[in-house]
């Protein structure tokens, strides 16, 4: 899988060129960010899923390991322009109560400025 990586002070940002978010992408993404994390000591991510049309209920678990680990870094993950179908099954799989959701950068930014508050930041 592809994914396009942006460097900021603040975060990095995964965009993953794939229609289908499975458990291997999922599990292909855990791994991008720990490398990233430990390359760049910036525990705080935000993965760009506007080209995802399907995400699959194995990718799951490797986004919650994802999150767990950033949180043990003190750091945040949030998922970014998703598609309605990809929206409705992180809601139906309840993603959306571990992991948060914004509908857009502006979004993502004003929660990391909020995270940054009580987290810090990169």
């Amino acid at each position: 899988m592809t994914v396009a990586i942006e460097l900021d002070q603040n975060f990095i940002k995964l965009s993953p060129q794939t229609e289908r978010l499975d458990g291997e992408a999922g599990a292909e993404l855990f791994e991008l960010m720990k490398n990233q994390m430990q390359m760049h000591q910036c525990p705080n991510f935000i993965i760009d899923l506007s080209a995802v049309q399907h995400l699959l209920i194995e990718a799951v678990q490797p986004l919650l390991a994802s999150q767990e680990m950033l949180l043990q870094q003190s750091g945040t993950l949030v998922l970014t322009n998703t598609q309605e179908p990809v929206l409705q099954k992180i809601k139906q799989e309840r993603l959306h109560l571990s992991i948060q959701v914004a509908n857009n950068m502006e979004e993502v930014l004003e929660l990391l400025r909020r995270n940054e508050e009580i987290l810090g930041d990169c």
